[in-house]
């Protein structure tokens, strides 16, 4: 079990490295734009609706980048069709949070983003995206150094399969379980910074094309 673990950190880790980086460094793919006019021309009619464009872009390219770094950061996960339907209903509650908060920025969040929309240098926010990749890399290797089931994630957030939880609690494996939680965290702040990448990007694509 532990070579297998090592093999997955070897193989996929420096793959979701470079899919990272790619995300986060593109700039201007004339296949993703020309992707995104098409979609673009078949659910928004309305060329007034600004706000909708913008957030569905952003929507498009976070949706992209989280079905990527989920694949590569979880190989074995998926074994059964009940781990897909999970993973789905994941997806969706994941969408829809994001889709939320990214209209309604609040906190934290807000200042971040009010701070990078005044300064104008996305290089802050492309380095706190590098340190929270690196604490997920880090929370990986914990996580399946100790041997946690990666289904225990999606049960943890969508609240299915409780009893897994509470039987990691009675047998004293509270530490597990906040590792869990401050997992699903980094990746919850890191799609939000993907999501406000993805807009900047957006509005430098349009601005040349």
């Amino acid at each position: 079990m532990q070579i297998i673990n090592l093999l997955n950190i070897s193989l996929f880790l420096p793959i979701t490295f470079i899919t990272s980086l790619t995300i986060i460094h593109y700039r201007g793919n004339r296949f993703i734009i020309y992707f995104y006019s098409y979609l673009r021309k078949i659910f928004i009619s309305d060329k007034k609706s600004s706000i909708i464009d913008r957030y569905f872009f952003s929507l498009f390219i976070f949706i992209f980048s989280q079905f990527i770094l989920s694949a590569l950061h979880q190989p074995n996960f998926i074994k059964n069709n009940e781990d897909v339907y999970c993973l789905i209903v994941f997806s969706i509650i994941q969408t829809i949070c994001f889709f939320i908060i990214g209209f309604y920025k609040n906190g934290i969040v807000n200042t971040i983003s009010n701070f990078y929309i005044k300064t104008g240098n996305n290089f802050l926010m492309r380095a706190l995206s590098f340190i929270l990749f690196i604490l997920n890399i880090f929370l990986d290797v914990i996580i399946k150094t100790l041997v946690i089931p990666t289904r225990l994630i999606i049960n943890v957030f969508i609240g299915e399969k409780m009893h897994n939880v509470l039987l990691s609690l009675f047998m004293g494996e509270t530490i597990l379980l906040f590792v869990t939680i401050m997992k699903i965290a980094l990746y919850f702040i890191q799609s939000y910074i993907f999501v406000y990448l993805s807009k900047s990007i957006y509005l430098h694509c349009t601005e040349k094309h």
